[in-house]
C-alpha cells in the first residue's frame, strides 16, 4: 500500500507541476527559499518583496511569517540540482512512511489482528486531508503528519531518544507544532516515558513555539528589507469586514482577543457554525470517529485545532490544503487506541475482543473507502484529476527554455515555480532588476488583473526598453534592453490565438443574439483551480462573434448565484481576451473565446451554484450589480434551457456547478 501510494501521488504531483498547476505561492517561494538556503542565504526569497495585494508581502525572508528550521536540512536536496520535483517526491515519500507508524501502533494495541494492521495504515493513506496536502504543492508543515505519527508511536513505547528525534523534527515544520509535541510529551508519561525527560521535552518544545512567535517572527519583520509590521495571518482571526483585501493591517494577539471578547455572538457563530461543524466531521470521519474513544490522545492536537477553529479564513477550515496535515497522524493514532479501549471495555462485558477489533477494522475500511471516494484525491475519487498536457503547455515549456539559468526573472503566478531555482525570481508585476519577464495571458494574472496586466505590458513595450523573444498563444517572453529599440515591438498574430478560436470545441452550443451586433455561440463551464487554492473556482469560457462592426467598448461580466438567486460573486475579469482584443478589433464572423477568472463559490451556498452572464458597456466594477448584467436577449435557442435569475437586471443563466462544501 505504501509503495502504491508513493508511486501514484508522486506521479500526480509531477503531472500537476508539468501542467503548470502550481503557483508562486507556495511552490515558487518554497523552492527558492530552499535553493537560497543551500546557497548560503537561509530562508531568503524574493517574490513577496513588493506590495502586490496578496496575503503576505513586503519581506524577503520566510521567517517573517513562519518559522520552519527543517528547511535547513531539506536544502541538502539541492545537491542533486533536481529542482521542485525533488521536493514533491521527498514530500510524498515522507508522507507515505506514516503507514508504518500506523501498522506498528495497531500491532501493539490490536494484535494479533492482521486485519487491523492493514485497516489503519489504509485509513492513513486514504485520509483526504493527507492526500490534499500532498498535492497542494510543497509545505514543510505537511511533513508534520508522519513525523508526529512516528513521535506518537515512540511516545507510546516510552522510548525517549526516538521520540525526541521525531518530535524535534516535527517541531521544525512550523511554529505551533512545538505546542503539539509538548502535549504529546506530557501524554507520554502515562505510557512509561521517564517523567523528567518528558517534562524537559514539554518545556523545551513549548518554549520554542513561544520564542518563534514572540521573538523570531517579529525580529524578522524588523529586518532592513522588511516593511511588515505584524503577521498577516492574525487578520484571519478577525471579522473579514475589518480588513481590506490585500492590505496589511497592524494586528496583534491582543487586538484579536479584545475583538472576540467584545463580539461574543460573532465568536459563537464563527466557532459553532455549519462550516466549522462540517470541518470537524471531515477531520474525524476518515478514521470512522474511533478517535473520539481516546479523547486524551486526540487532545494532543488541541493547539493546531484551536488555530483553525477560531479562524475566519475558508482556506484554513476548508480541509483541502496543507493546514490539516498535522492532524492526520494523531487522528489515526487516537483511533487505534480508541478501538483498543473499546475492545477491552466490551471484553469485560462478555464480547470477544477479537470480534470487536475485526468489526471495528472492517467498519474503518468501509468508511475510509467511501469517504475517500467523496472527499479524496486518489484515482476513483470524485475530485481526482489527471491534468492534460495541452499544446499550450508544450509551448510554455519551449518559452521557458529560452530563459538563462540564474538570471533575474519576473514571472506570472503559474510560471513562477518553473523558474524558482535562482537568486532573483519575482512575481509579476514586480520586475525589480529582472532581465526577463515571462507571462501567460491565458492564465489567471493574480495578483494583478487582466486589464492592469495589459496596461503594464503595453507600457513596457512602448518604452522600447523590452524586446519580444517569444509570443505565441498568449505566451509572452520579454527581455530587458541595455539600450532602447528604434521602434516599439509589435506582437505577431500568433500571440492572439489564445483568444481567437478558428475551430472552437464548444461544450454547450447556444444561439443567443444580443444587441449591439454580438452573438453568443455557446460556452464551456467547469470548476478548476485558477489561483493558489485547492478550492476550485468557476471557470466560464464564452464564445462570442460579431455580426456587424462594433465601435463601443463592451465587457462580459458574470455572476454566481445560489439556488434562490442571491448573488454570491460578480466577476468582470475576462482573462485578457477583451483587453488584448477589444470588440472594435473583432473581424466579422471571427469567434473569440472570453474566459472569466476568480469566480469563487462560497461554502455557504446550498448544493449547487448558478452561473449567469451578461453584456454591458463600460467597466462593470464601477456600476451596480443589477446594471452590470443588462443582457438584452433577442433570440435564444429553445433547446438551451436558460432561465432568468431572481435578482435585478437581466442576464442569461447558462448552467450550474456543484458546491464542494
Amino acid at each position: 500500500m505504501t509503495v502504491l501510494y508513493a508511486v501514484v501521488f508522486a506521479a500526480i504531483s509531477f503531472r500537476r507541476y508539468d501542467a503548470f498547476l502550481m503557483h508562486s505561492l507556495d511552490m515558487g517561494n518554497m523552492e527558492q527559499a530552499i535553493w537560497n538556503t543551500f546557497h548560503g542565504h537561509p530562508f531568503h526569497f524574493t517574490n513577496m518583496r513588493q506590495h502586490l495585494r496578496i496575503e503576505a508581502f513586503g519581506t524577503d525572508t520566510r521567517l517573517s511569517f513562519h518559522v520552519e528550521p527543517i528547511l535547513l536540512p531539506l536544502s541538502l536536496i539541492e545537491i542533486a540540482n533536481a529542482g521542485p520535483k525533488a521536493l514533491l517526491l521527498l514530500q510524498t515519500l515522507v508522507l507515505a512512511s506514516g503507514a508504518f507508524a500506523a501498522q506498528r501502533l495497531a500491532h501493539r494495541h490490536l494484535g494479533p489482528s492482521r486485519l487491523a494492521e492493514v485497516a489503519f495504515p489504509a485509513a492513513y493513506l486514504l485520509f483526504p486531508a493527507l492526500q490534499a496536502a500532498n498535492l497542494y504543492e510543497f509545505h514543510p508543515v505537511t511533513l508534520a503528519a508522519p513525523l508526529l505519527f512516528w513521535a506518537l508511536d515512540f511516545a507510546d513505547l516510552g522510548r525517549p531518544a526516538p521520540f525526541a528525534l521525531f518530535g524535534l523534527a516535527a517541531l521544525g515544520t512550523k511554529e505551533e507544532i512545538g505546542l503539539v509535541v509538548a502535549l504529546m510529551a506530557l501524554w507520554s508519561i502515562r505510557r512509561g516515558m521517564p517523567p523528567r525527560m518528558a517534562l524537559a521535552m514539554a518545556v523545551v518544545c513549548a518554549a520554542w513555539s513561544l520564542i518563534a512567535v514572540l521573538a523570531i517572527v517579529p525580529a524578522a519583520q524588523r529586518h532592513e528589507h522588511s516593511t511588515v509590521t505584524s503577521s498577516p495571518y492574525l487578520t484571519r482571526y478577525l471579522n473579514r469586514g475589518l480588513t481590506a483585501p490585500g492590505q496589511y493591517v497592524h494586528v496583534t494577539v491582543g487586538d484579536v482577543a479584545r475583538y472576540w471578547l467584545s463580539h461574543p455572538k460573532e465568536l459563537a457563530d464563527n466557532v459553532l457554525g455549519a462550516p466549522k461543524r462540517g470541518y470537524v466531521q471531515r477531520l474525524l470521519a476518515p478514521a470512522a470517529y474511533l478517535s473520539l474513544l481516546s479523547p486524551i490522545t486526540l487532545l494532543i492536537s488541541l493547539p493546531s485545532f484551536l488555530l483553525i477553529i477560531f479562524s475566519t479564513d475558508q482556506h484554513m477550515y476548508g480541509g483541502v490544503g496543507h493546514y490539516s496535515a498535522e492532524f492526520v497522524g494523531i487522528v489515526v493514532g487516537s483511533a487505534i487506541l480508541g478501538l483498543a479501549w473499546l475492545a477491552v471495555y466490551l471484553a469485560g462485558r462478555g464480547v470477544s475482543r477479537r470480534r470487536v477489533i475485526t468489526v471495528g477494522s472492517i467498519f474503518l475500511l468501509l468508511i475510509s473507502v467511501a469517504n475517500t471516494r467523496v472527499n479524496g484525491f486518489s484515482p476513483g475519487a470524485a475530485a481526482y484529476e489527471w491534468p492534460p498536457i495541452s499544446a499550450h503547455v508544450r509551448l510554455t515549456d519551449q518559452m521557458l527554455a529560452l530563459v538563462p539559468a540564474n538570471t533575474p526573472v519576473s514571472a506570472q503566478d503559474t510560471l513562477n515555480p518553473h523558474l524558482s531555482d535562482r537568486a532573483g525570481i519575482y512575481l509579476f508585476p514586480d520586475t525589480s532588476d529582472a532581465q526577463y519577464v515571462a507571462l501567460d495571458m491565458a492564465a489567471n494574472p493574480i495578483p494583478s488583473s487582466p486589464d492592469s496586466q495589459y496596461r503594464i505590458v503595453r507600457t513596457m513595450l512602448a518604452s522600447r526598453r523590452w524586446d519580444v523573444l517569444f509570443a505565441s498563444d498568449g505566451l509572452l517572453l520579454l527581455r530587458r534592453r541595455a539600450r532602447p529599440l528604434a521602434t516599439a515591438p509589435i506582437l505577431p498574430s500568433a500571440f492572439y490565438t489564445f483568444a481567437i478560436q478558428a475551430h472552437p470545441v464548444i461544450e454547450y452550443p447556444l444561439r443567443v443574439m444580443a444587441s449591439d451586433g454580438l452573438e453568443l455561440m455557446g460556452y464551456t463551464i467547469s470548476r478548476r483551480e485558477t489561483v493558489n487554492l485547492r478550492m476550485p473556482d468557476v471557470v466560464l469560457t464564452m464564445y462570442w462573434r460579431a455580426t456587424r462592426p462594433l465601435t463601443q467598448s463592451v465587457s462580459f461580466p458574470t455572476a454566481v448565484t445560489n439556488e434562490t438567486g442571491r448573488i454570491n460573486g460578480l466577476s468582470g475579469q475576462n482573462a485578457g481576451a477583451v483587453d488584448w482584443l477589444p470588440v472594435d478589433r473583432w473581424r466579422l464572423g471571427q469567434t473569440v473565446a472570453v474566459t472569466t477568472v476568480n469566480m469563487g463559490v462560497s461554502a455557504t451556498l446550498p448544493g449547487t451554484a448558478r452561473v449567469c452572464l451578461g453584456v454591458t458597456n463600460g467597466n462593470p466594477g464601477q456600476v451596480g450589480i443589477a446594471a452590470a448584467l443588462p443582457l438584452r436577449i433577442e433570440q435564444v435557442s429553445r433547446a438551451s434551457g436558460w432561465v432568468q435569475p431572481q435578482w435585478g437586471g437581466r442576464a442569461l443563466c447558462v448552467g450550474t456547478v456543484p458546491v464542494i462544501f
